[in-house]
Parts: C-alpha cells; sequence; structure tokens
C-alpha cells in the first residue's frame, strides 16, 4: 500500500460523514460549546497580553508585575538583586521582590529605565496583532509594528489558572543582541 496516510484520512472523513457530528475536542462536550470555550480562551490571552501593556504604559507596576510569568519576575528579581549587590546596596532577592509586588523603588527604577527604550504605544497603536498556537500551557501572540521586518512572537504561559505574559522568554534575547551592537 503506497499512501496508508491517504487511506486512513479518508476512512476517517467518511465515519465523519456518515455520524454527521463534527468532531468533538473536548470529549462530552457539544460541538458549539467547545467553540464557546476556544473562544474565550483566545479572549483571555489576547485580553492578558493587552492589559500587560496598558499597565506597562500607565505605570502601573504592580498590576504589570502580576501579569507576567514566573520566569520573567524571577529572571527580573535575579538580574535586579545581582546589580543591587554590586551598587553595595544590601537587599535580596526576597525584598526585590516584595518591592516589585508593591511598585516599589526597584520596580520604578527597572520599569521607568524599561520605558526609555520601549514604547508601549509600539504595541498596542502601531502593531498588528495575530493569534498564534494556542495550548494548554503556552500560547502565542504574533504582534507586527508597521516598520519591523519580522514580527515578534509574545509568548505566555497559563500559570495557576491564568494566563500570563512571558516578557523575559520573548524579549531577553533581543535584549542580548542589542546589548552586544552597543558595546562594539
Amino acid at each position: 500500500m503506497r499512501h496508508p496516510v491517504f487511506l486512513y484520512s479518508l476512512i476517517l472523513f467518511l465515519l465523519l460523514i456518515k455520524s454527521g457530528e463534527p468532531p468533538h475536542i473536548f470529549p462530552g462536550v457539544a460541538f458549539a460549546e467547545t467553540a464557546a470555550v476556544l473562544s474565550l480562551v483566545d479572549d483571555a490571552v489576547i485580553s492578558t497580553a493587552e492589559s500587560a501593556f496598558k499597565a506597562m504604559k500607565q505605570r502601573n507596576y504592580p498590576a504589570l508585575w502580576e501579569m507576567l510569568s514566573r520566569k520573567s519576575q524571577k529572571t527580573i528579581v535575579d538580574n535586579v538583586a545581582k546589580a543591587a549587590k554590586k551598587a553595595g546596596a544590601g537587599v535580596g532577592k526576597a525584598e526585590v521582590s516584595r518591592d516589585f509586588a508593591e511598585g516599589g523603588a526597584f520596580a520604578r527604577a527597572y520599569w521607568d529605565s524599561y520605558l526609555t527604550a520601549f514604547d508601549p504605544d509600539a504595541v498596542l497603536e502601531h502593531s498588528r496583532w495575530e493569534l498564534g498556537p494556542i495550548g494548554k500551557k503556552e500560547a502565542k501572540i504574533i504582534i507586527q509594528h508597521q516598520k519591523a521586518d519580522q514580527p515578534a512572537h509574545l509568548k505566555l504561559f497559563r500559570e495557576n489558572g491564568l494566563w500570563r505574559v512571558g516578557l523575559e522568554e520573548t524579549f531577553a534575547g533581543r535584549r542580548f543582541l542589542m546589548g552586544n551592537t552597543q558595546r562594539q
């Protein structure tokens, strides 16, 4: 047999036509209900990303912090604590983490500096958003800025039942490349 995949696909197709029922993504849930669930997931992913960039624009740093993935939070805390230690400040990671959650001095210094290099309106007002793949634990939004050659693939992660923005997971490599070009 030359094309077993084609044959199996044809058999599956014929069975679907015969049953008169569309395939179900969630067993035991009607097709219309499945579509509604998927639409809610799409909305939650988009809403989380949009809310994070709006919080950044409004300088609502505690709200922004709450919307970041655990890995992004950990990376930021590690980097800030390391820089504070290098500068002679006697603060630990727990204190830095608490400061970011409350929008304290470290958070304001970090995010205010971040916003000198990044304008949230570039994403909110001057880009086209398209949903990428959405899985159980990870999603992507493809963000194409009107003047960029390549889109950014914003990563989101489902943690404790909520979608969180993977800011570090998405942009850390770009920051590394920008840092290397600035040193030359």
